[in-house]
């Protein structure tokens, strides 16, 4: 059985709009992974950046830095909104599963450059360790569904 679109929005707490953006930001992420592993065409050469080492991991994952920014400042949004209606408890309840959210998926980005860097002496398995509280909240969202 698969999810709608509603439940599935539901279930992750996130609207379509989030979803878009999220998935232009996965785009964008492909594309300049693929020119700082592989440089095709010597793309890189032709914008004026020397050489892929001259692109690091920080500009590499800025797509998603940036669809998370923006996220929170649509969610921020949606807590005035839903705040002004009336809807506090429902208001308060999002705003504290998004941030949380938003919160855990960028340490998770962090910890990862950090590591694609040789900064950090870590396995992956810390590294990933807040997708695991994430995973933990989705579970317990799952049963207020």
């Amino acid at each position: 059985m698969f999810y709608t679109w509603k439940e599935f929005c539901r279930w992750l707490n996130v609207t379509l709009f989030e979803f878009w953006m999220f998935l232009l930001a996965t785009i964008c992420f492909t594309f300049l992974l693929a020119l700082k592993i592989e440089n095709p065409f010597n793309i890189l050469e032709i914008i004026g950046i020397k050489s892929s080492s001259s692109l690091n991991w920080w500009h590499i994952f800025f797509p998603y830095f940036l669809n998370d920014a923006l996220a929170s400042y649509f969610n921020i949004i949606i807590f005035i909104r839903q705040y002004h209606i009336g809807k506090i408890r429902q208001a308060f309840i999002r705003l504290v599963f998004v941030t949380a959210r938003l919160a855990m998926l960028c340490v998770v980005k962090v910890f990862l450059i950090y590591k694609l860097e040789n900064r950090l002496a870590v396995n992956f398995s810390e590294i990933f360790l807040p997708l695991f509280f994430l995973l933990f909240i989705l579970i317990c969202r799952s049963f207020r569904i």
